[in-house]
């Protein structure tokens, strides 16, 4: 699926806050790996690890912000 799709009503929906980073890397799934079709039957063809452009990138998490909730 593109993320054309998504792009834009998840800017809107996170324009207020401050802590949110969006990043698109083209060509790559949403493992950050290089992908075609981002299927699954695609899976099994891929290079294992994250794509370098996304690696230290907004996709780190930061432990100090990450919450936990119960269900």
């Amino acid at each position: 699926m593109p993320p054309s799709l998504h792009e834009g009503p998840l800017r809107e929906a996170l324009r207020e806050n401050r802590d949110a980073t969006i990043a698109i890397y083209p060509g790559a799934n949403h493992l950050f790996q290089r992908a075609v079709t981002g299927h699954v039957t695609e899976y099994a063809t891929l290079e294992q690890g994250v794509r370098a452009e996304a690696a230290g990138g907004p996709c780190e998490v930061d432990s100090r912000r990450r919450a936990v909730t119960a269900g």
